[in-house]
This record gives structure tokens, C-alpha cells and sequence, in this order.
């Protein structure tokens, strides 16, 4: 995978929310309302990189997790690992 690829991009994006609701809530004290605006913020890049991939070229688990908000809210970074292996996959090919 490209370093600076959309794809790297979209791993980056989704391991930083990810953090940033395991971790980066309570380290940046934000306030509920913040935490929604930063969210918001992250789900656009995130909608913005499908975009430009492609989404049918993504799992559709991680998918249904973004339609959901599932992801918003994930702070296992199970859909990290979910992308990222499934990158792997298909670079393999």
C-alpha cells in the first residue's frame, strides 16, 4: 500500500477516530457537543476517501458500520483491522 495513497489515508483515519474515542476524549477534556463536531468531522474525511477509492472495493462489514454510525463510535479498532486486512487481500490478487 501507497504511504500517502487514499487507502493509507483512509487506515490512518480510521486507527485516529478509533483513538480518539478510546483515548482522545478524556486527553482533549471534550466537551459531549465537541465530541460530536469532532466525530462529524472525522466521518466526512472518512466518506471523502471511500469516495475516492471506491466503495466497492472496501468490506462491507466496515461499510455498514459507516452507514450504521457504528464507526463514529468504535474505539476497538476493529474496522481498522477489518480494512486493513482486506487491502492486503486484495493487493495480493
Amino acid at each position: 500500500m501507497w504511504p500517502f495513497g487514499a487507502r493509507a489515508r483512509l487506515v490512518r483515519a480510521l486507527d485516529s477516530l478509533a483513538f480518539y474515542n478510546d483515548k482522545g476524549i478524556s486527553y482533549s477534556r471534550h466537551s459531549p457537543a465537541q465530541v460530536e463536531v469532532e466525530r462529524a468531522a472525522r466521518l466526512d474525511r472518512i466518506r471523502e476517501l471511500v469516495g475516492s477509492i471506491g466503495a466497492e472495493r472496501l468490506p462491507s462489514e466496515f461499510l455498514a458500520a459507516l452507514d450504521s454510525g457504528d464507526l463514529a463510535v468504535d474505539m476497538t479498532g476493529q474496522y481498522v483491522a477489518a480494512v486493513r486486512a482486506h487491502l492486503r487481500r486484495r493487493h495480493a490478487l
